[in-house]
C-alpha cells in the first residue's frame, strides 16, 4: 500500500484514496487527539499515531458545517495537545499553542490555542466553506441558528 503524501506530509500513512479526485489539501495543523486537515471539500481529523498507523477518526463535508466557533476551553479532557505541533501552510507556528480556546465545529473541537490563533482557524474553515456552499450550490447555506 503507497502512502497518500510523501513522507513528513500531513498525509503520511493513509491510504491512496483518502482524498478524493478533485480534493486537495488547503491547511493542516495539530488538533485535539491528533491532526486536522481541511481541504477545498471537508474537514478532517486523523488519529495521533506513528504515520504508518495513521487513519481517519472524523470527517465532515464542508458544506454539512452548521455551527462554527470559538469557545474557552473547560476541564482536561479538551486540553491533551501536542504542544509541539503548530499550524502548517499557514502564518501561525510551533510557538502559539495555548490551551486557552478551542475552535469548535459541530460540537467538535477541532483547534485548540491562542484566541488569535483560534480566529485564524475559525476564518480558514469559514472561507472554505463559504467557497465550497458556493461552488457546489450556487449559494451560501446558512449557519444553523440557535
Amino acid at each position: 500500500m503507497t502512502a497518500a503524501g510523501p513522507r513528513g506530509s500531513p498525509l503520511y500513512g493513509l491510504p491512496p484514496a483518502a482524498l478524493g479526485p478533485q480534493e486537495s489539501v488547503l491547511r493542516h495543523w495539530t488538533a485535539p487527539e491528533g491532526r486536522a486537515l481541511l481541504t477545498n471539500h471537508r474537514l478532517v481529523m486523523l488519529s495521533r499515531p506513528r504515520p504508518l498507523r495513521r487513519r481517519v477518526e472524523w470527517t465532515l463535508d464542508l458544506e454539512g458545517v452548521r455551527s462554527l466557533g470559538v469557545a474557552k476551553v473547560r476541564g482536561l479532557v479538551r486540553t491533551r495537545v501536542s504542544m509541539r505541533g503548530g499550524i502548517g501552510g499557514g502564518v501561525i507556528g510551533p510557538g502559539r499553542i495555548d490551551p486557552t480556546y478551542s475552535v469548535v465545529v459541530n460540537g467538535t473541537d477541532v483547534f485548540i490555542g491562542d484566541p488569535q490563533a483560534c480566529q485564524e482557524v475559525q476564518a480558514w474553515i469559514d472561507d472554505a466553506r463559504t467557497a465550497r456552499c458556493v461552488a457546489r450550490f450556487g449559494r451560501m447555506i446558512p449557519f444553523q441558528q440557535g
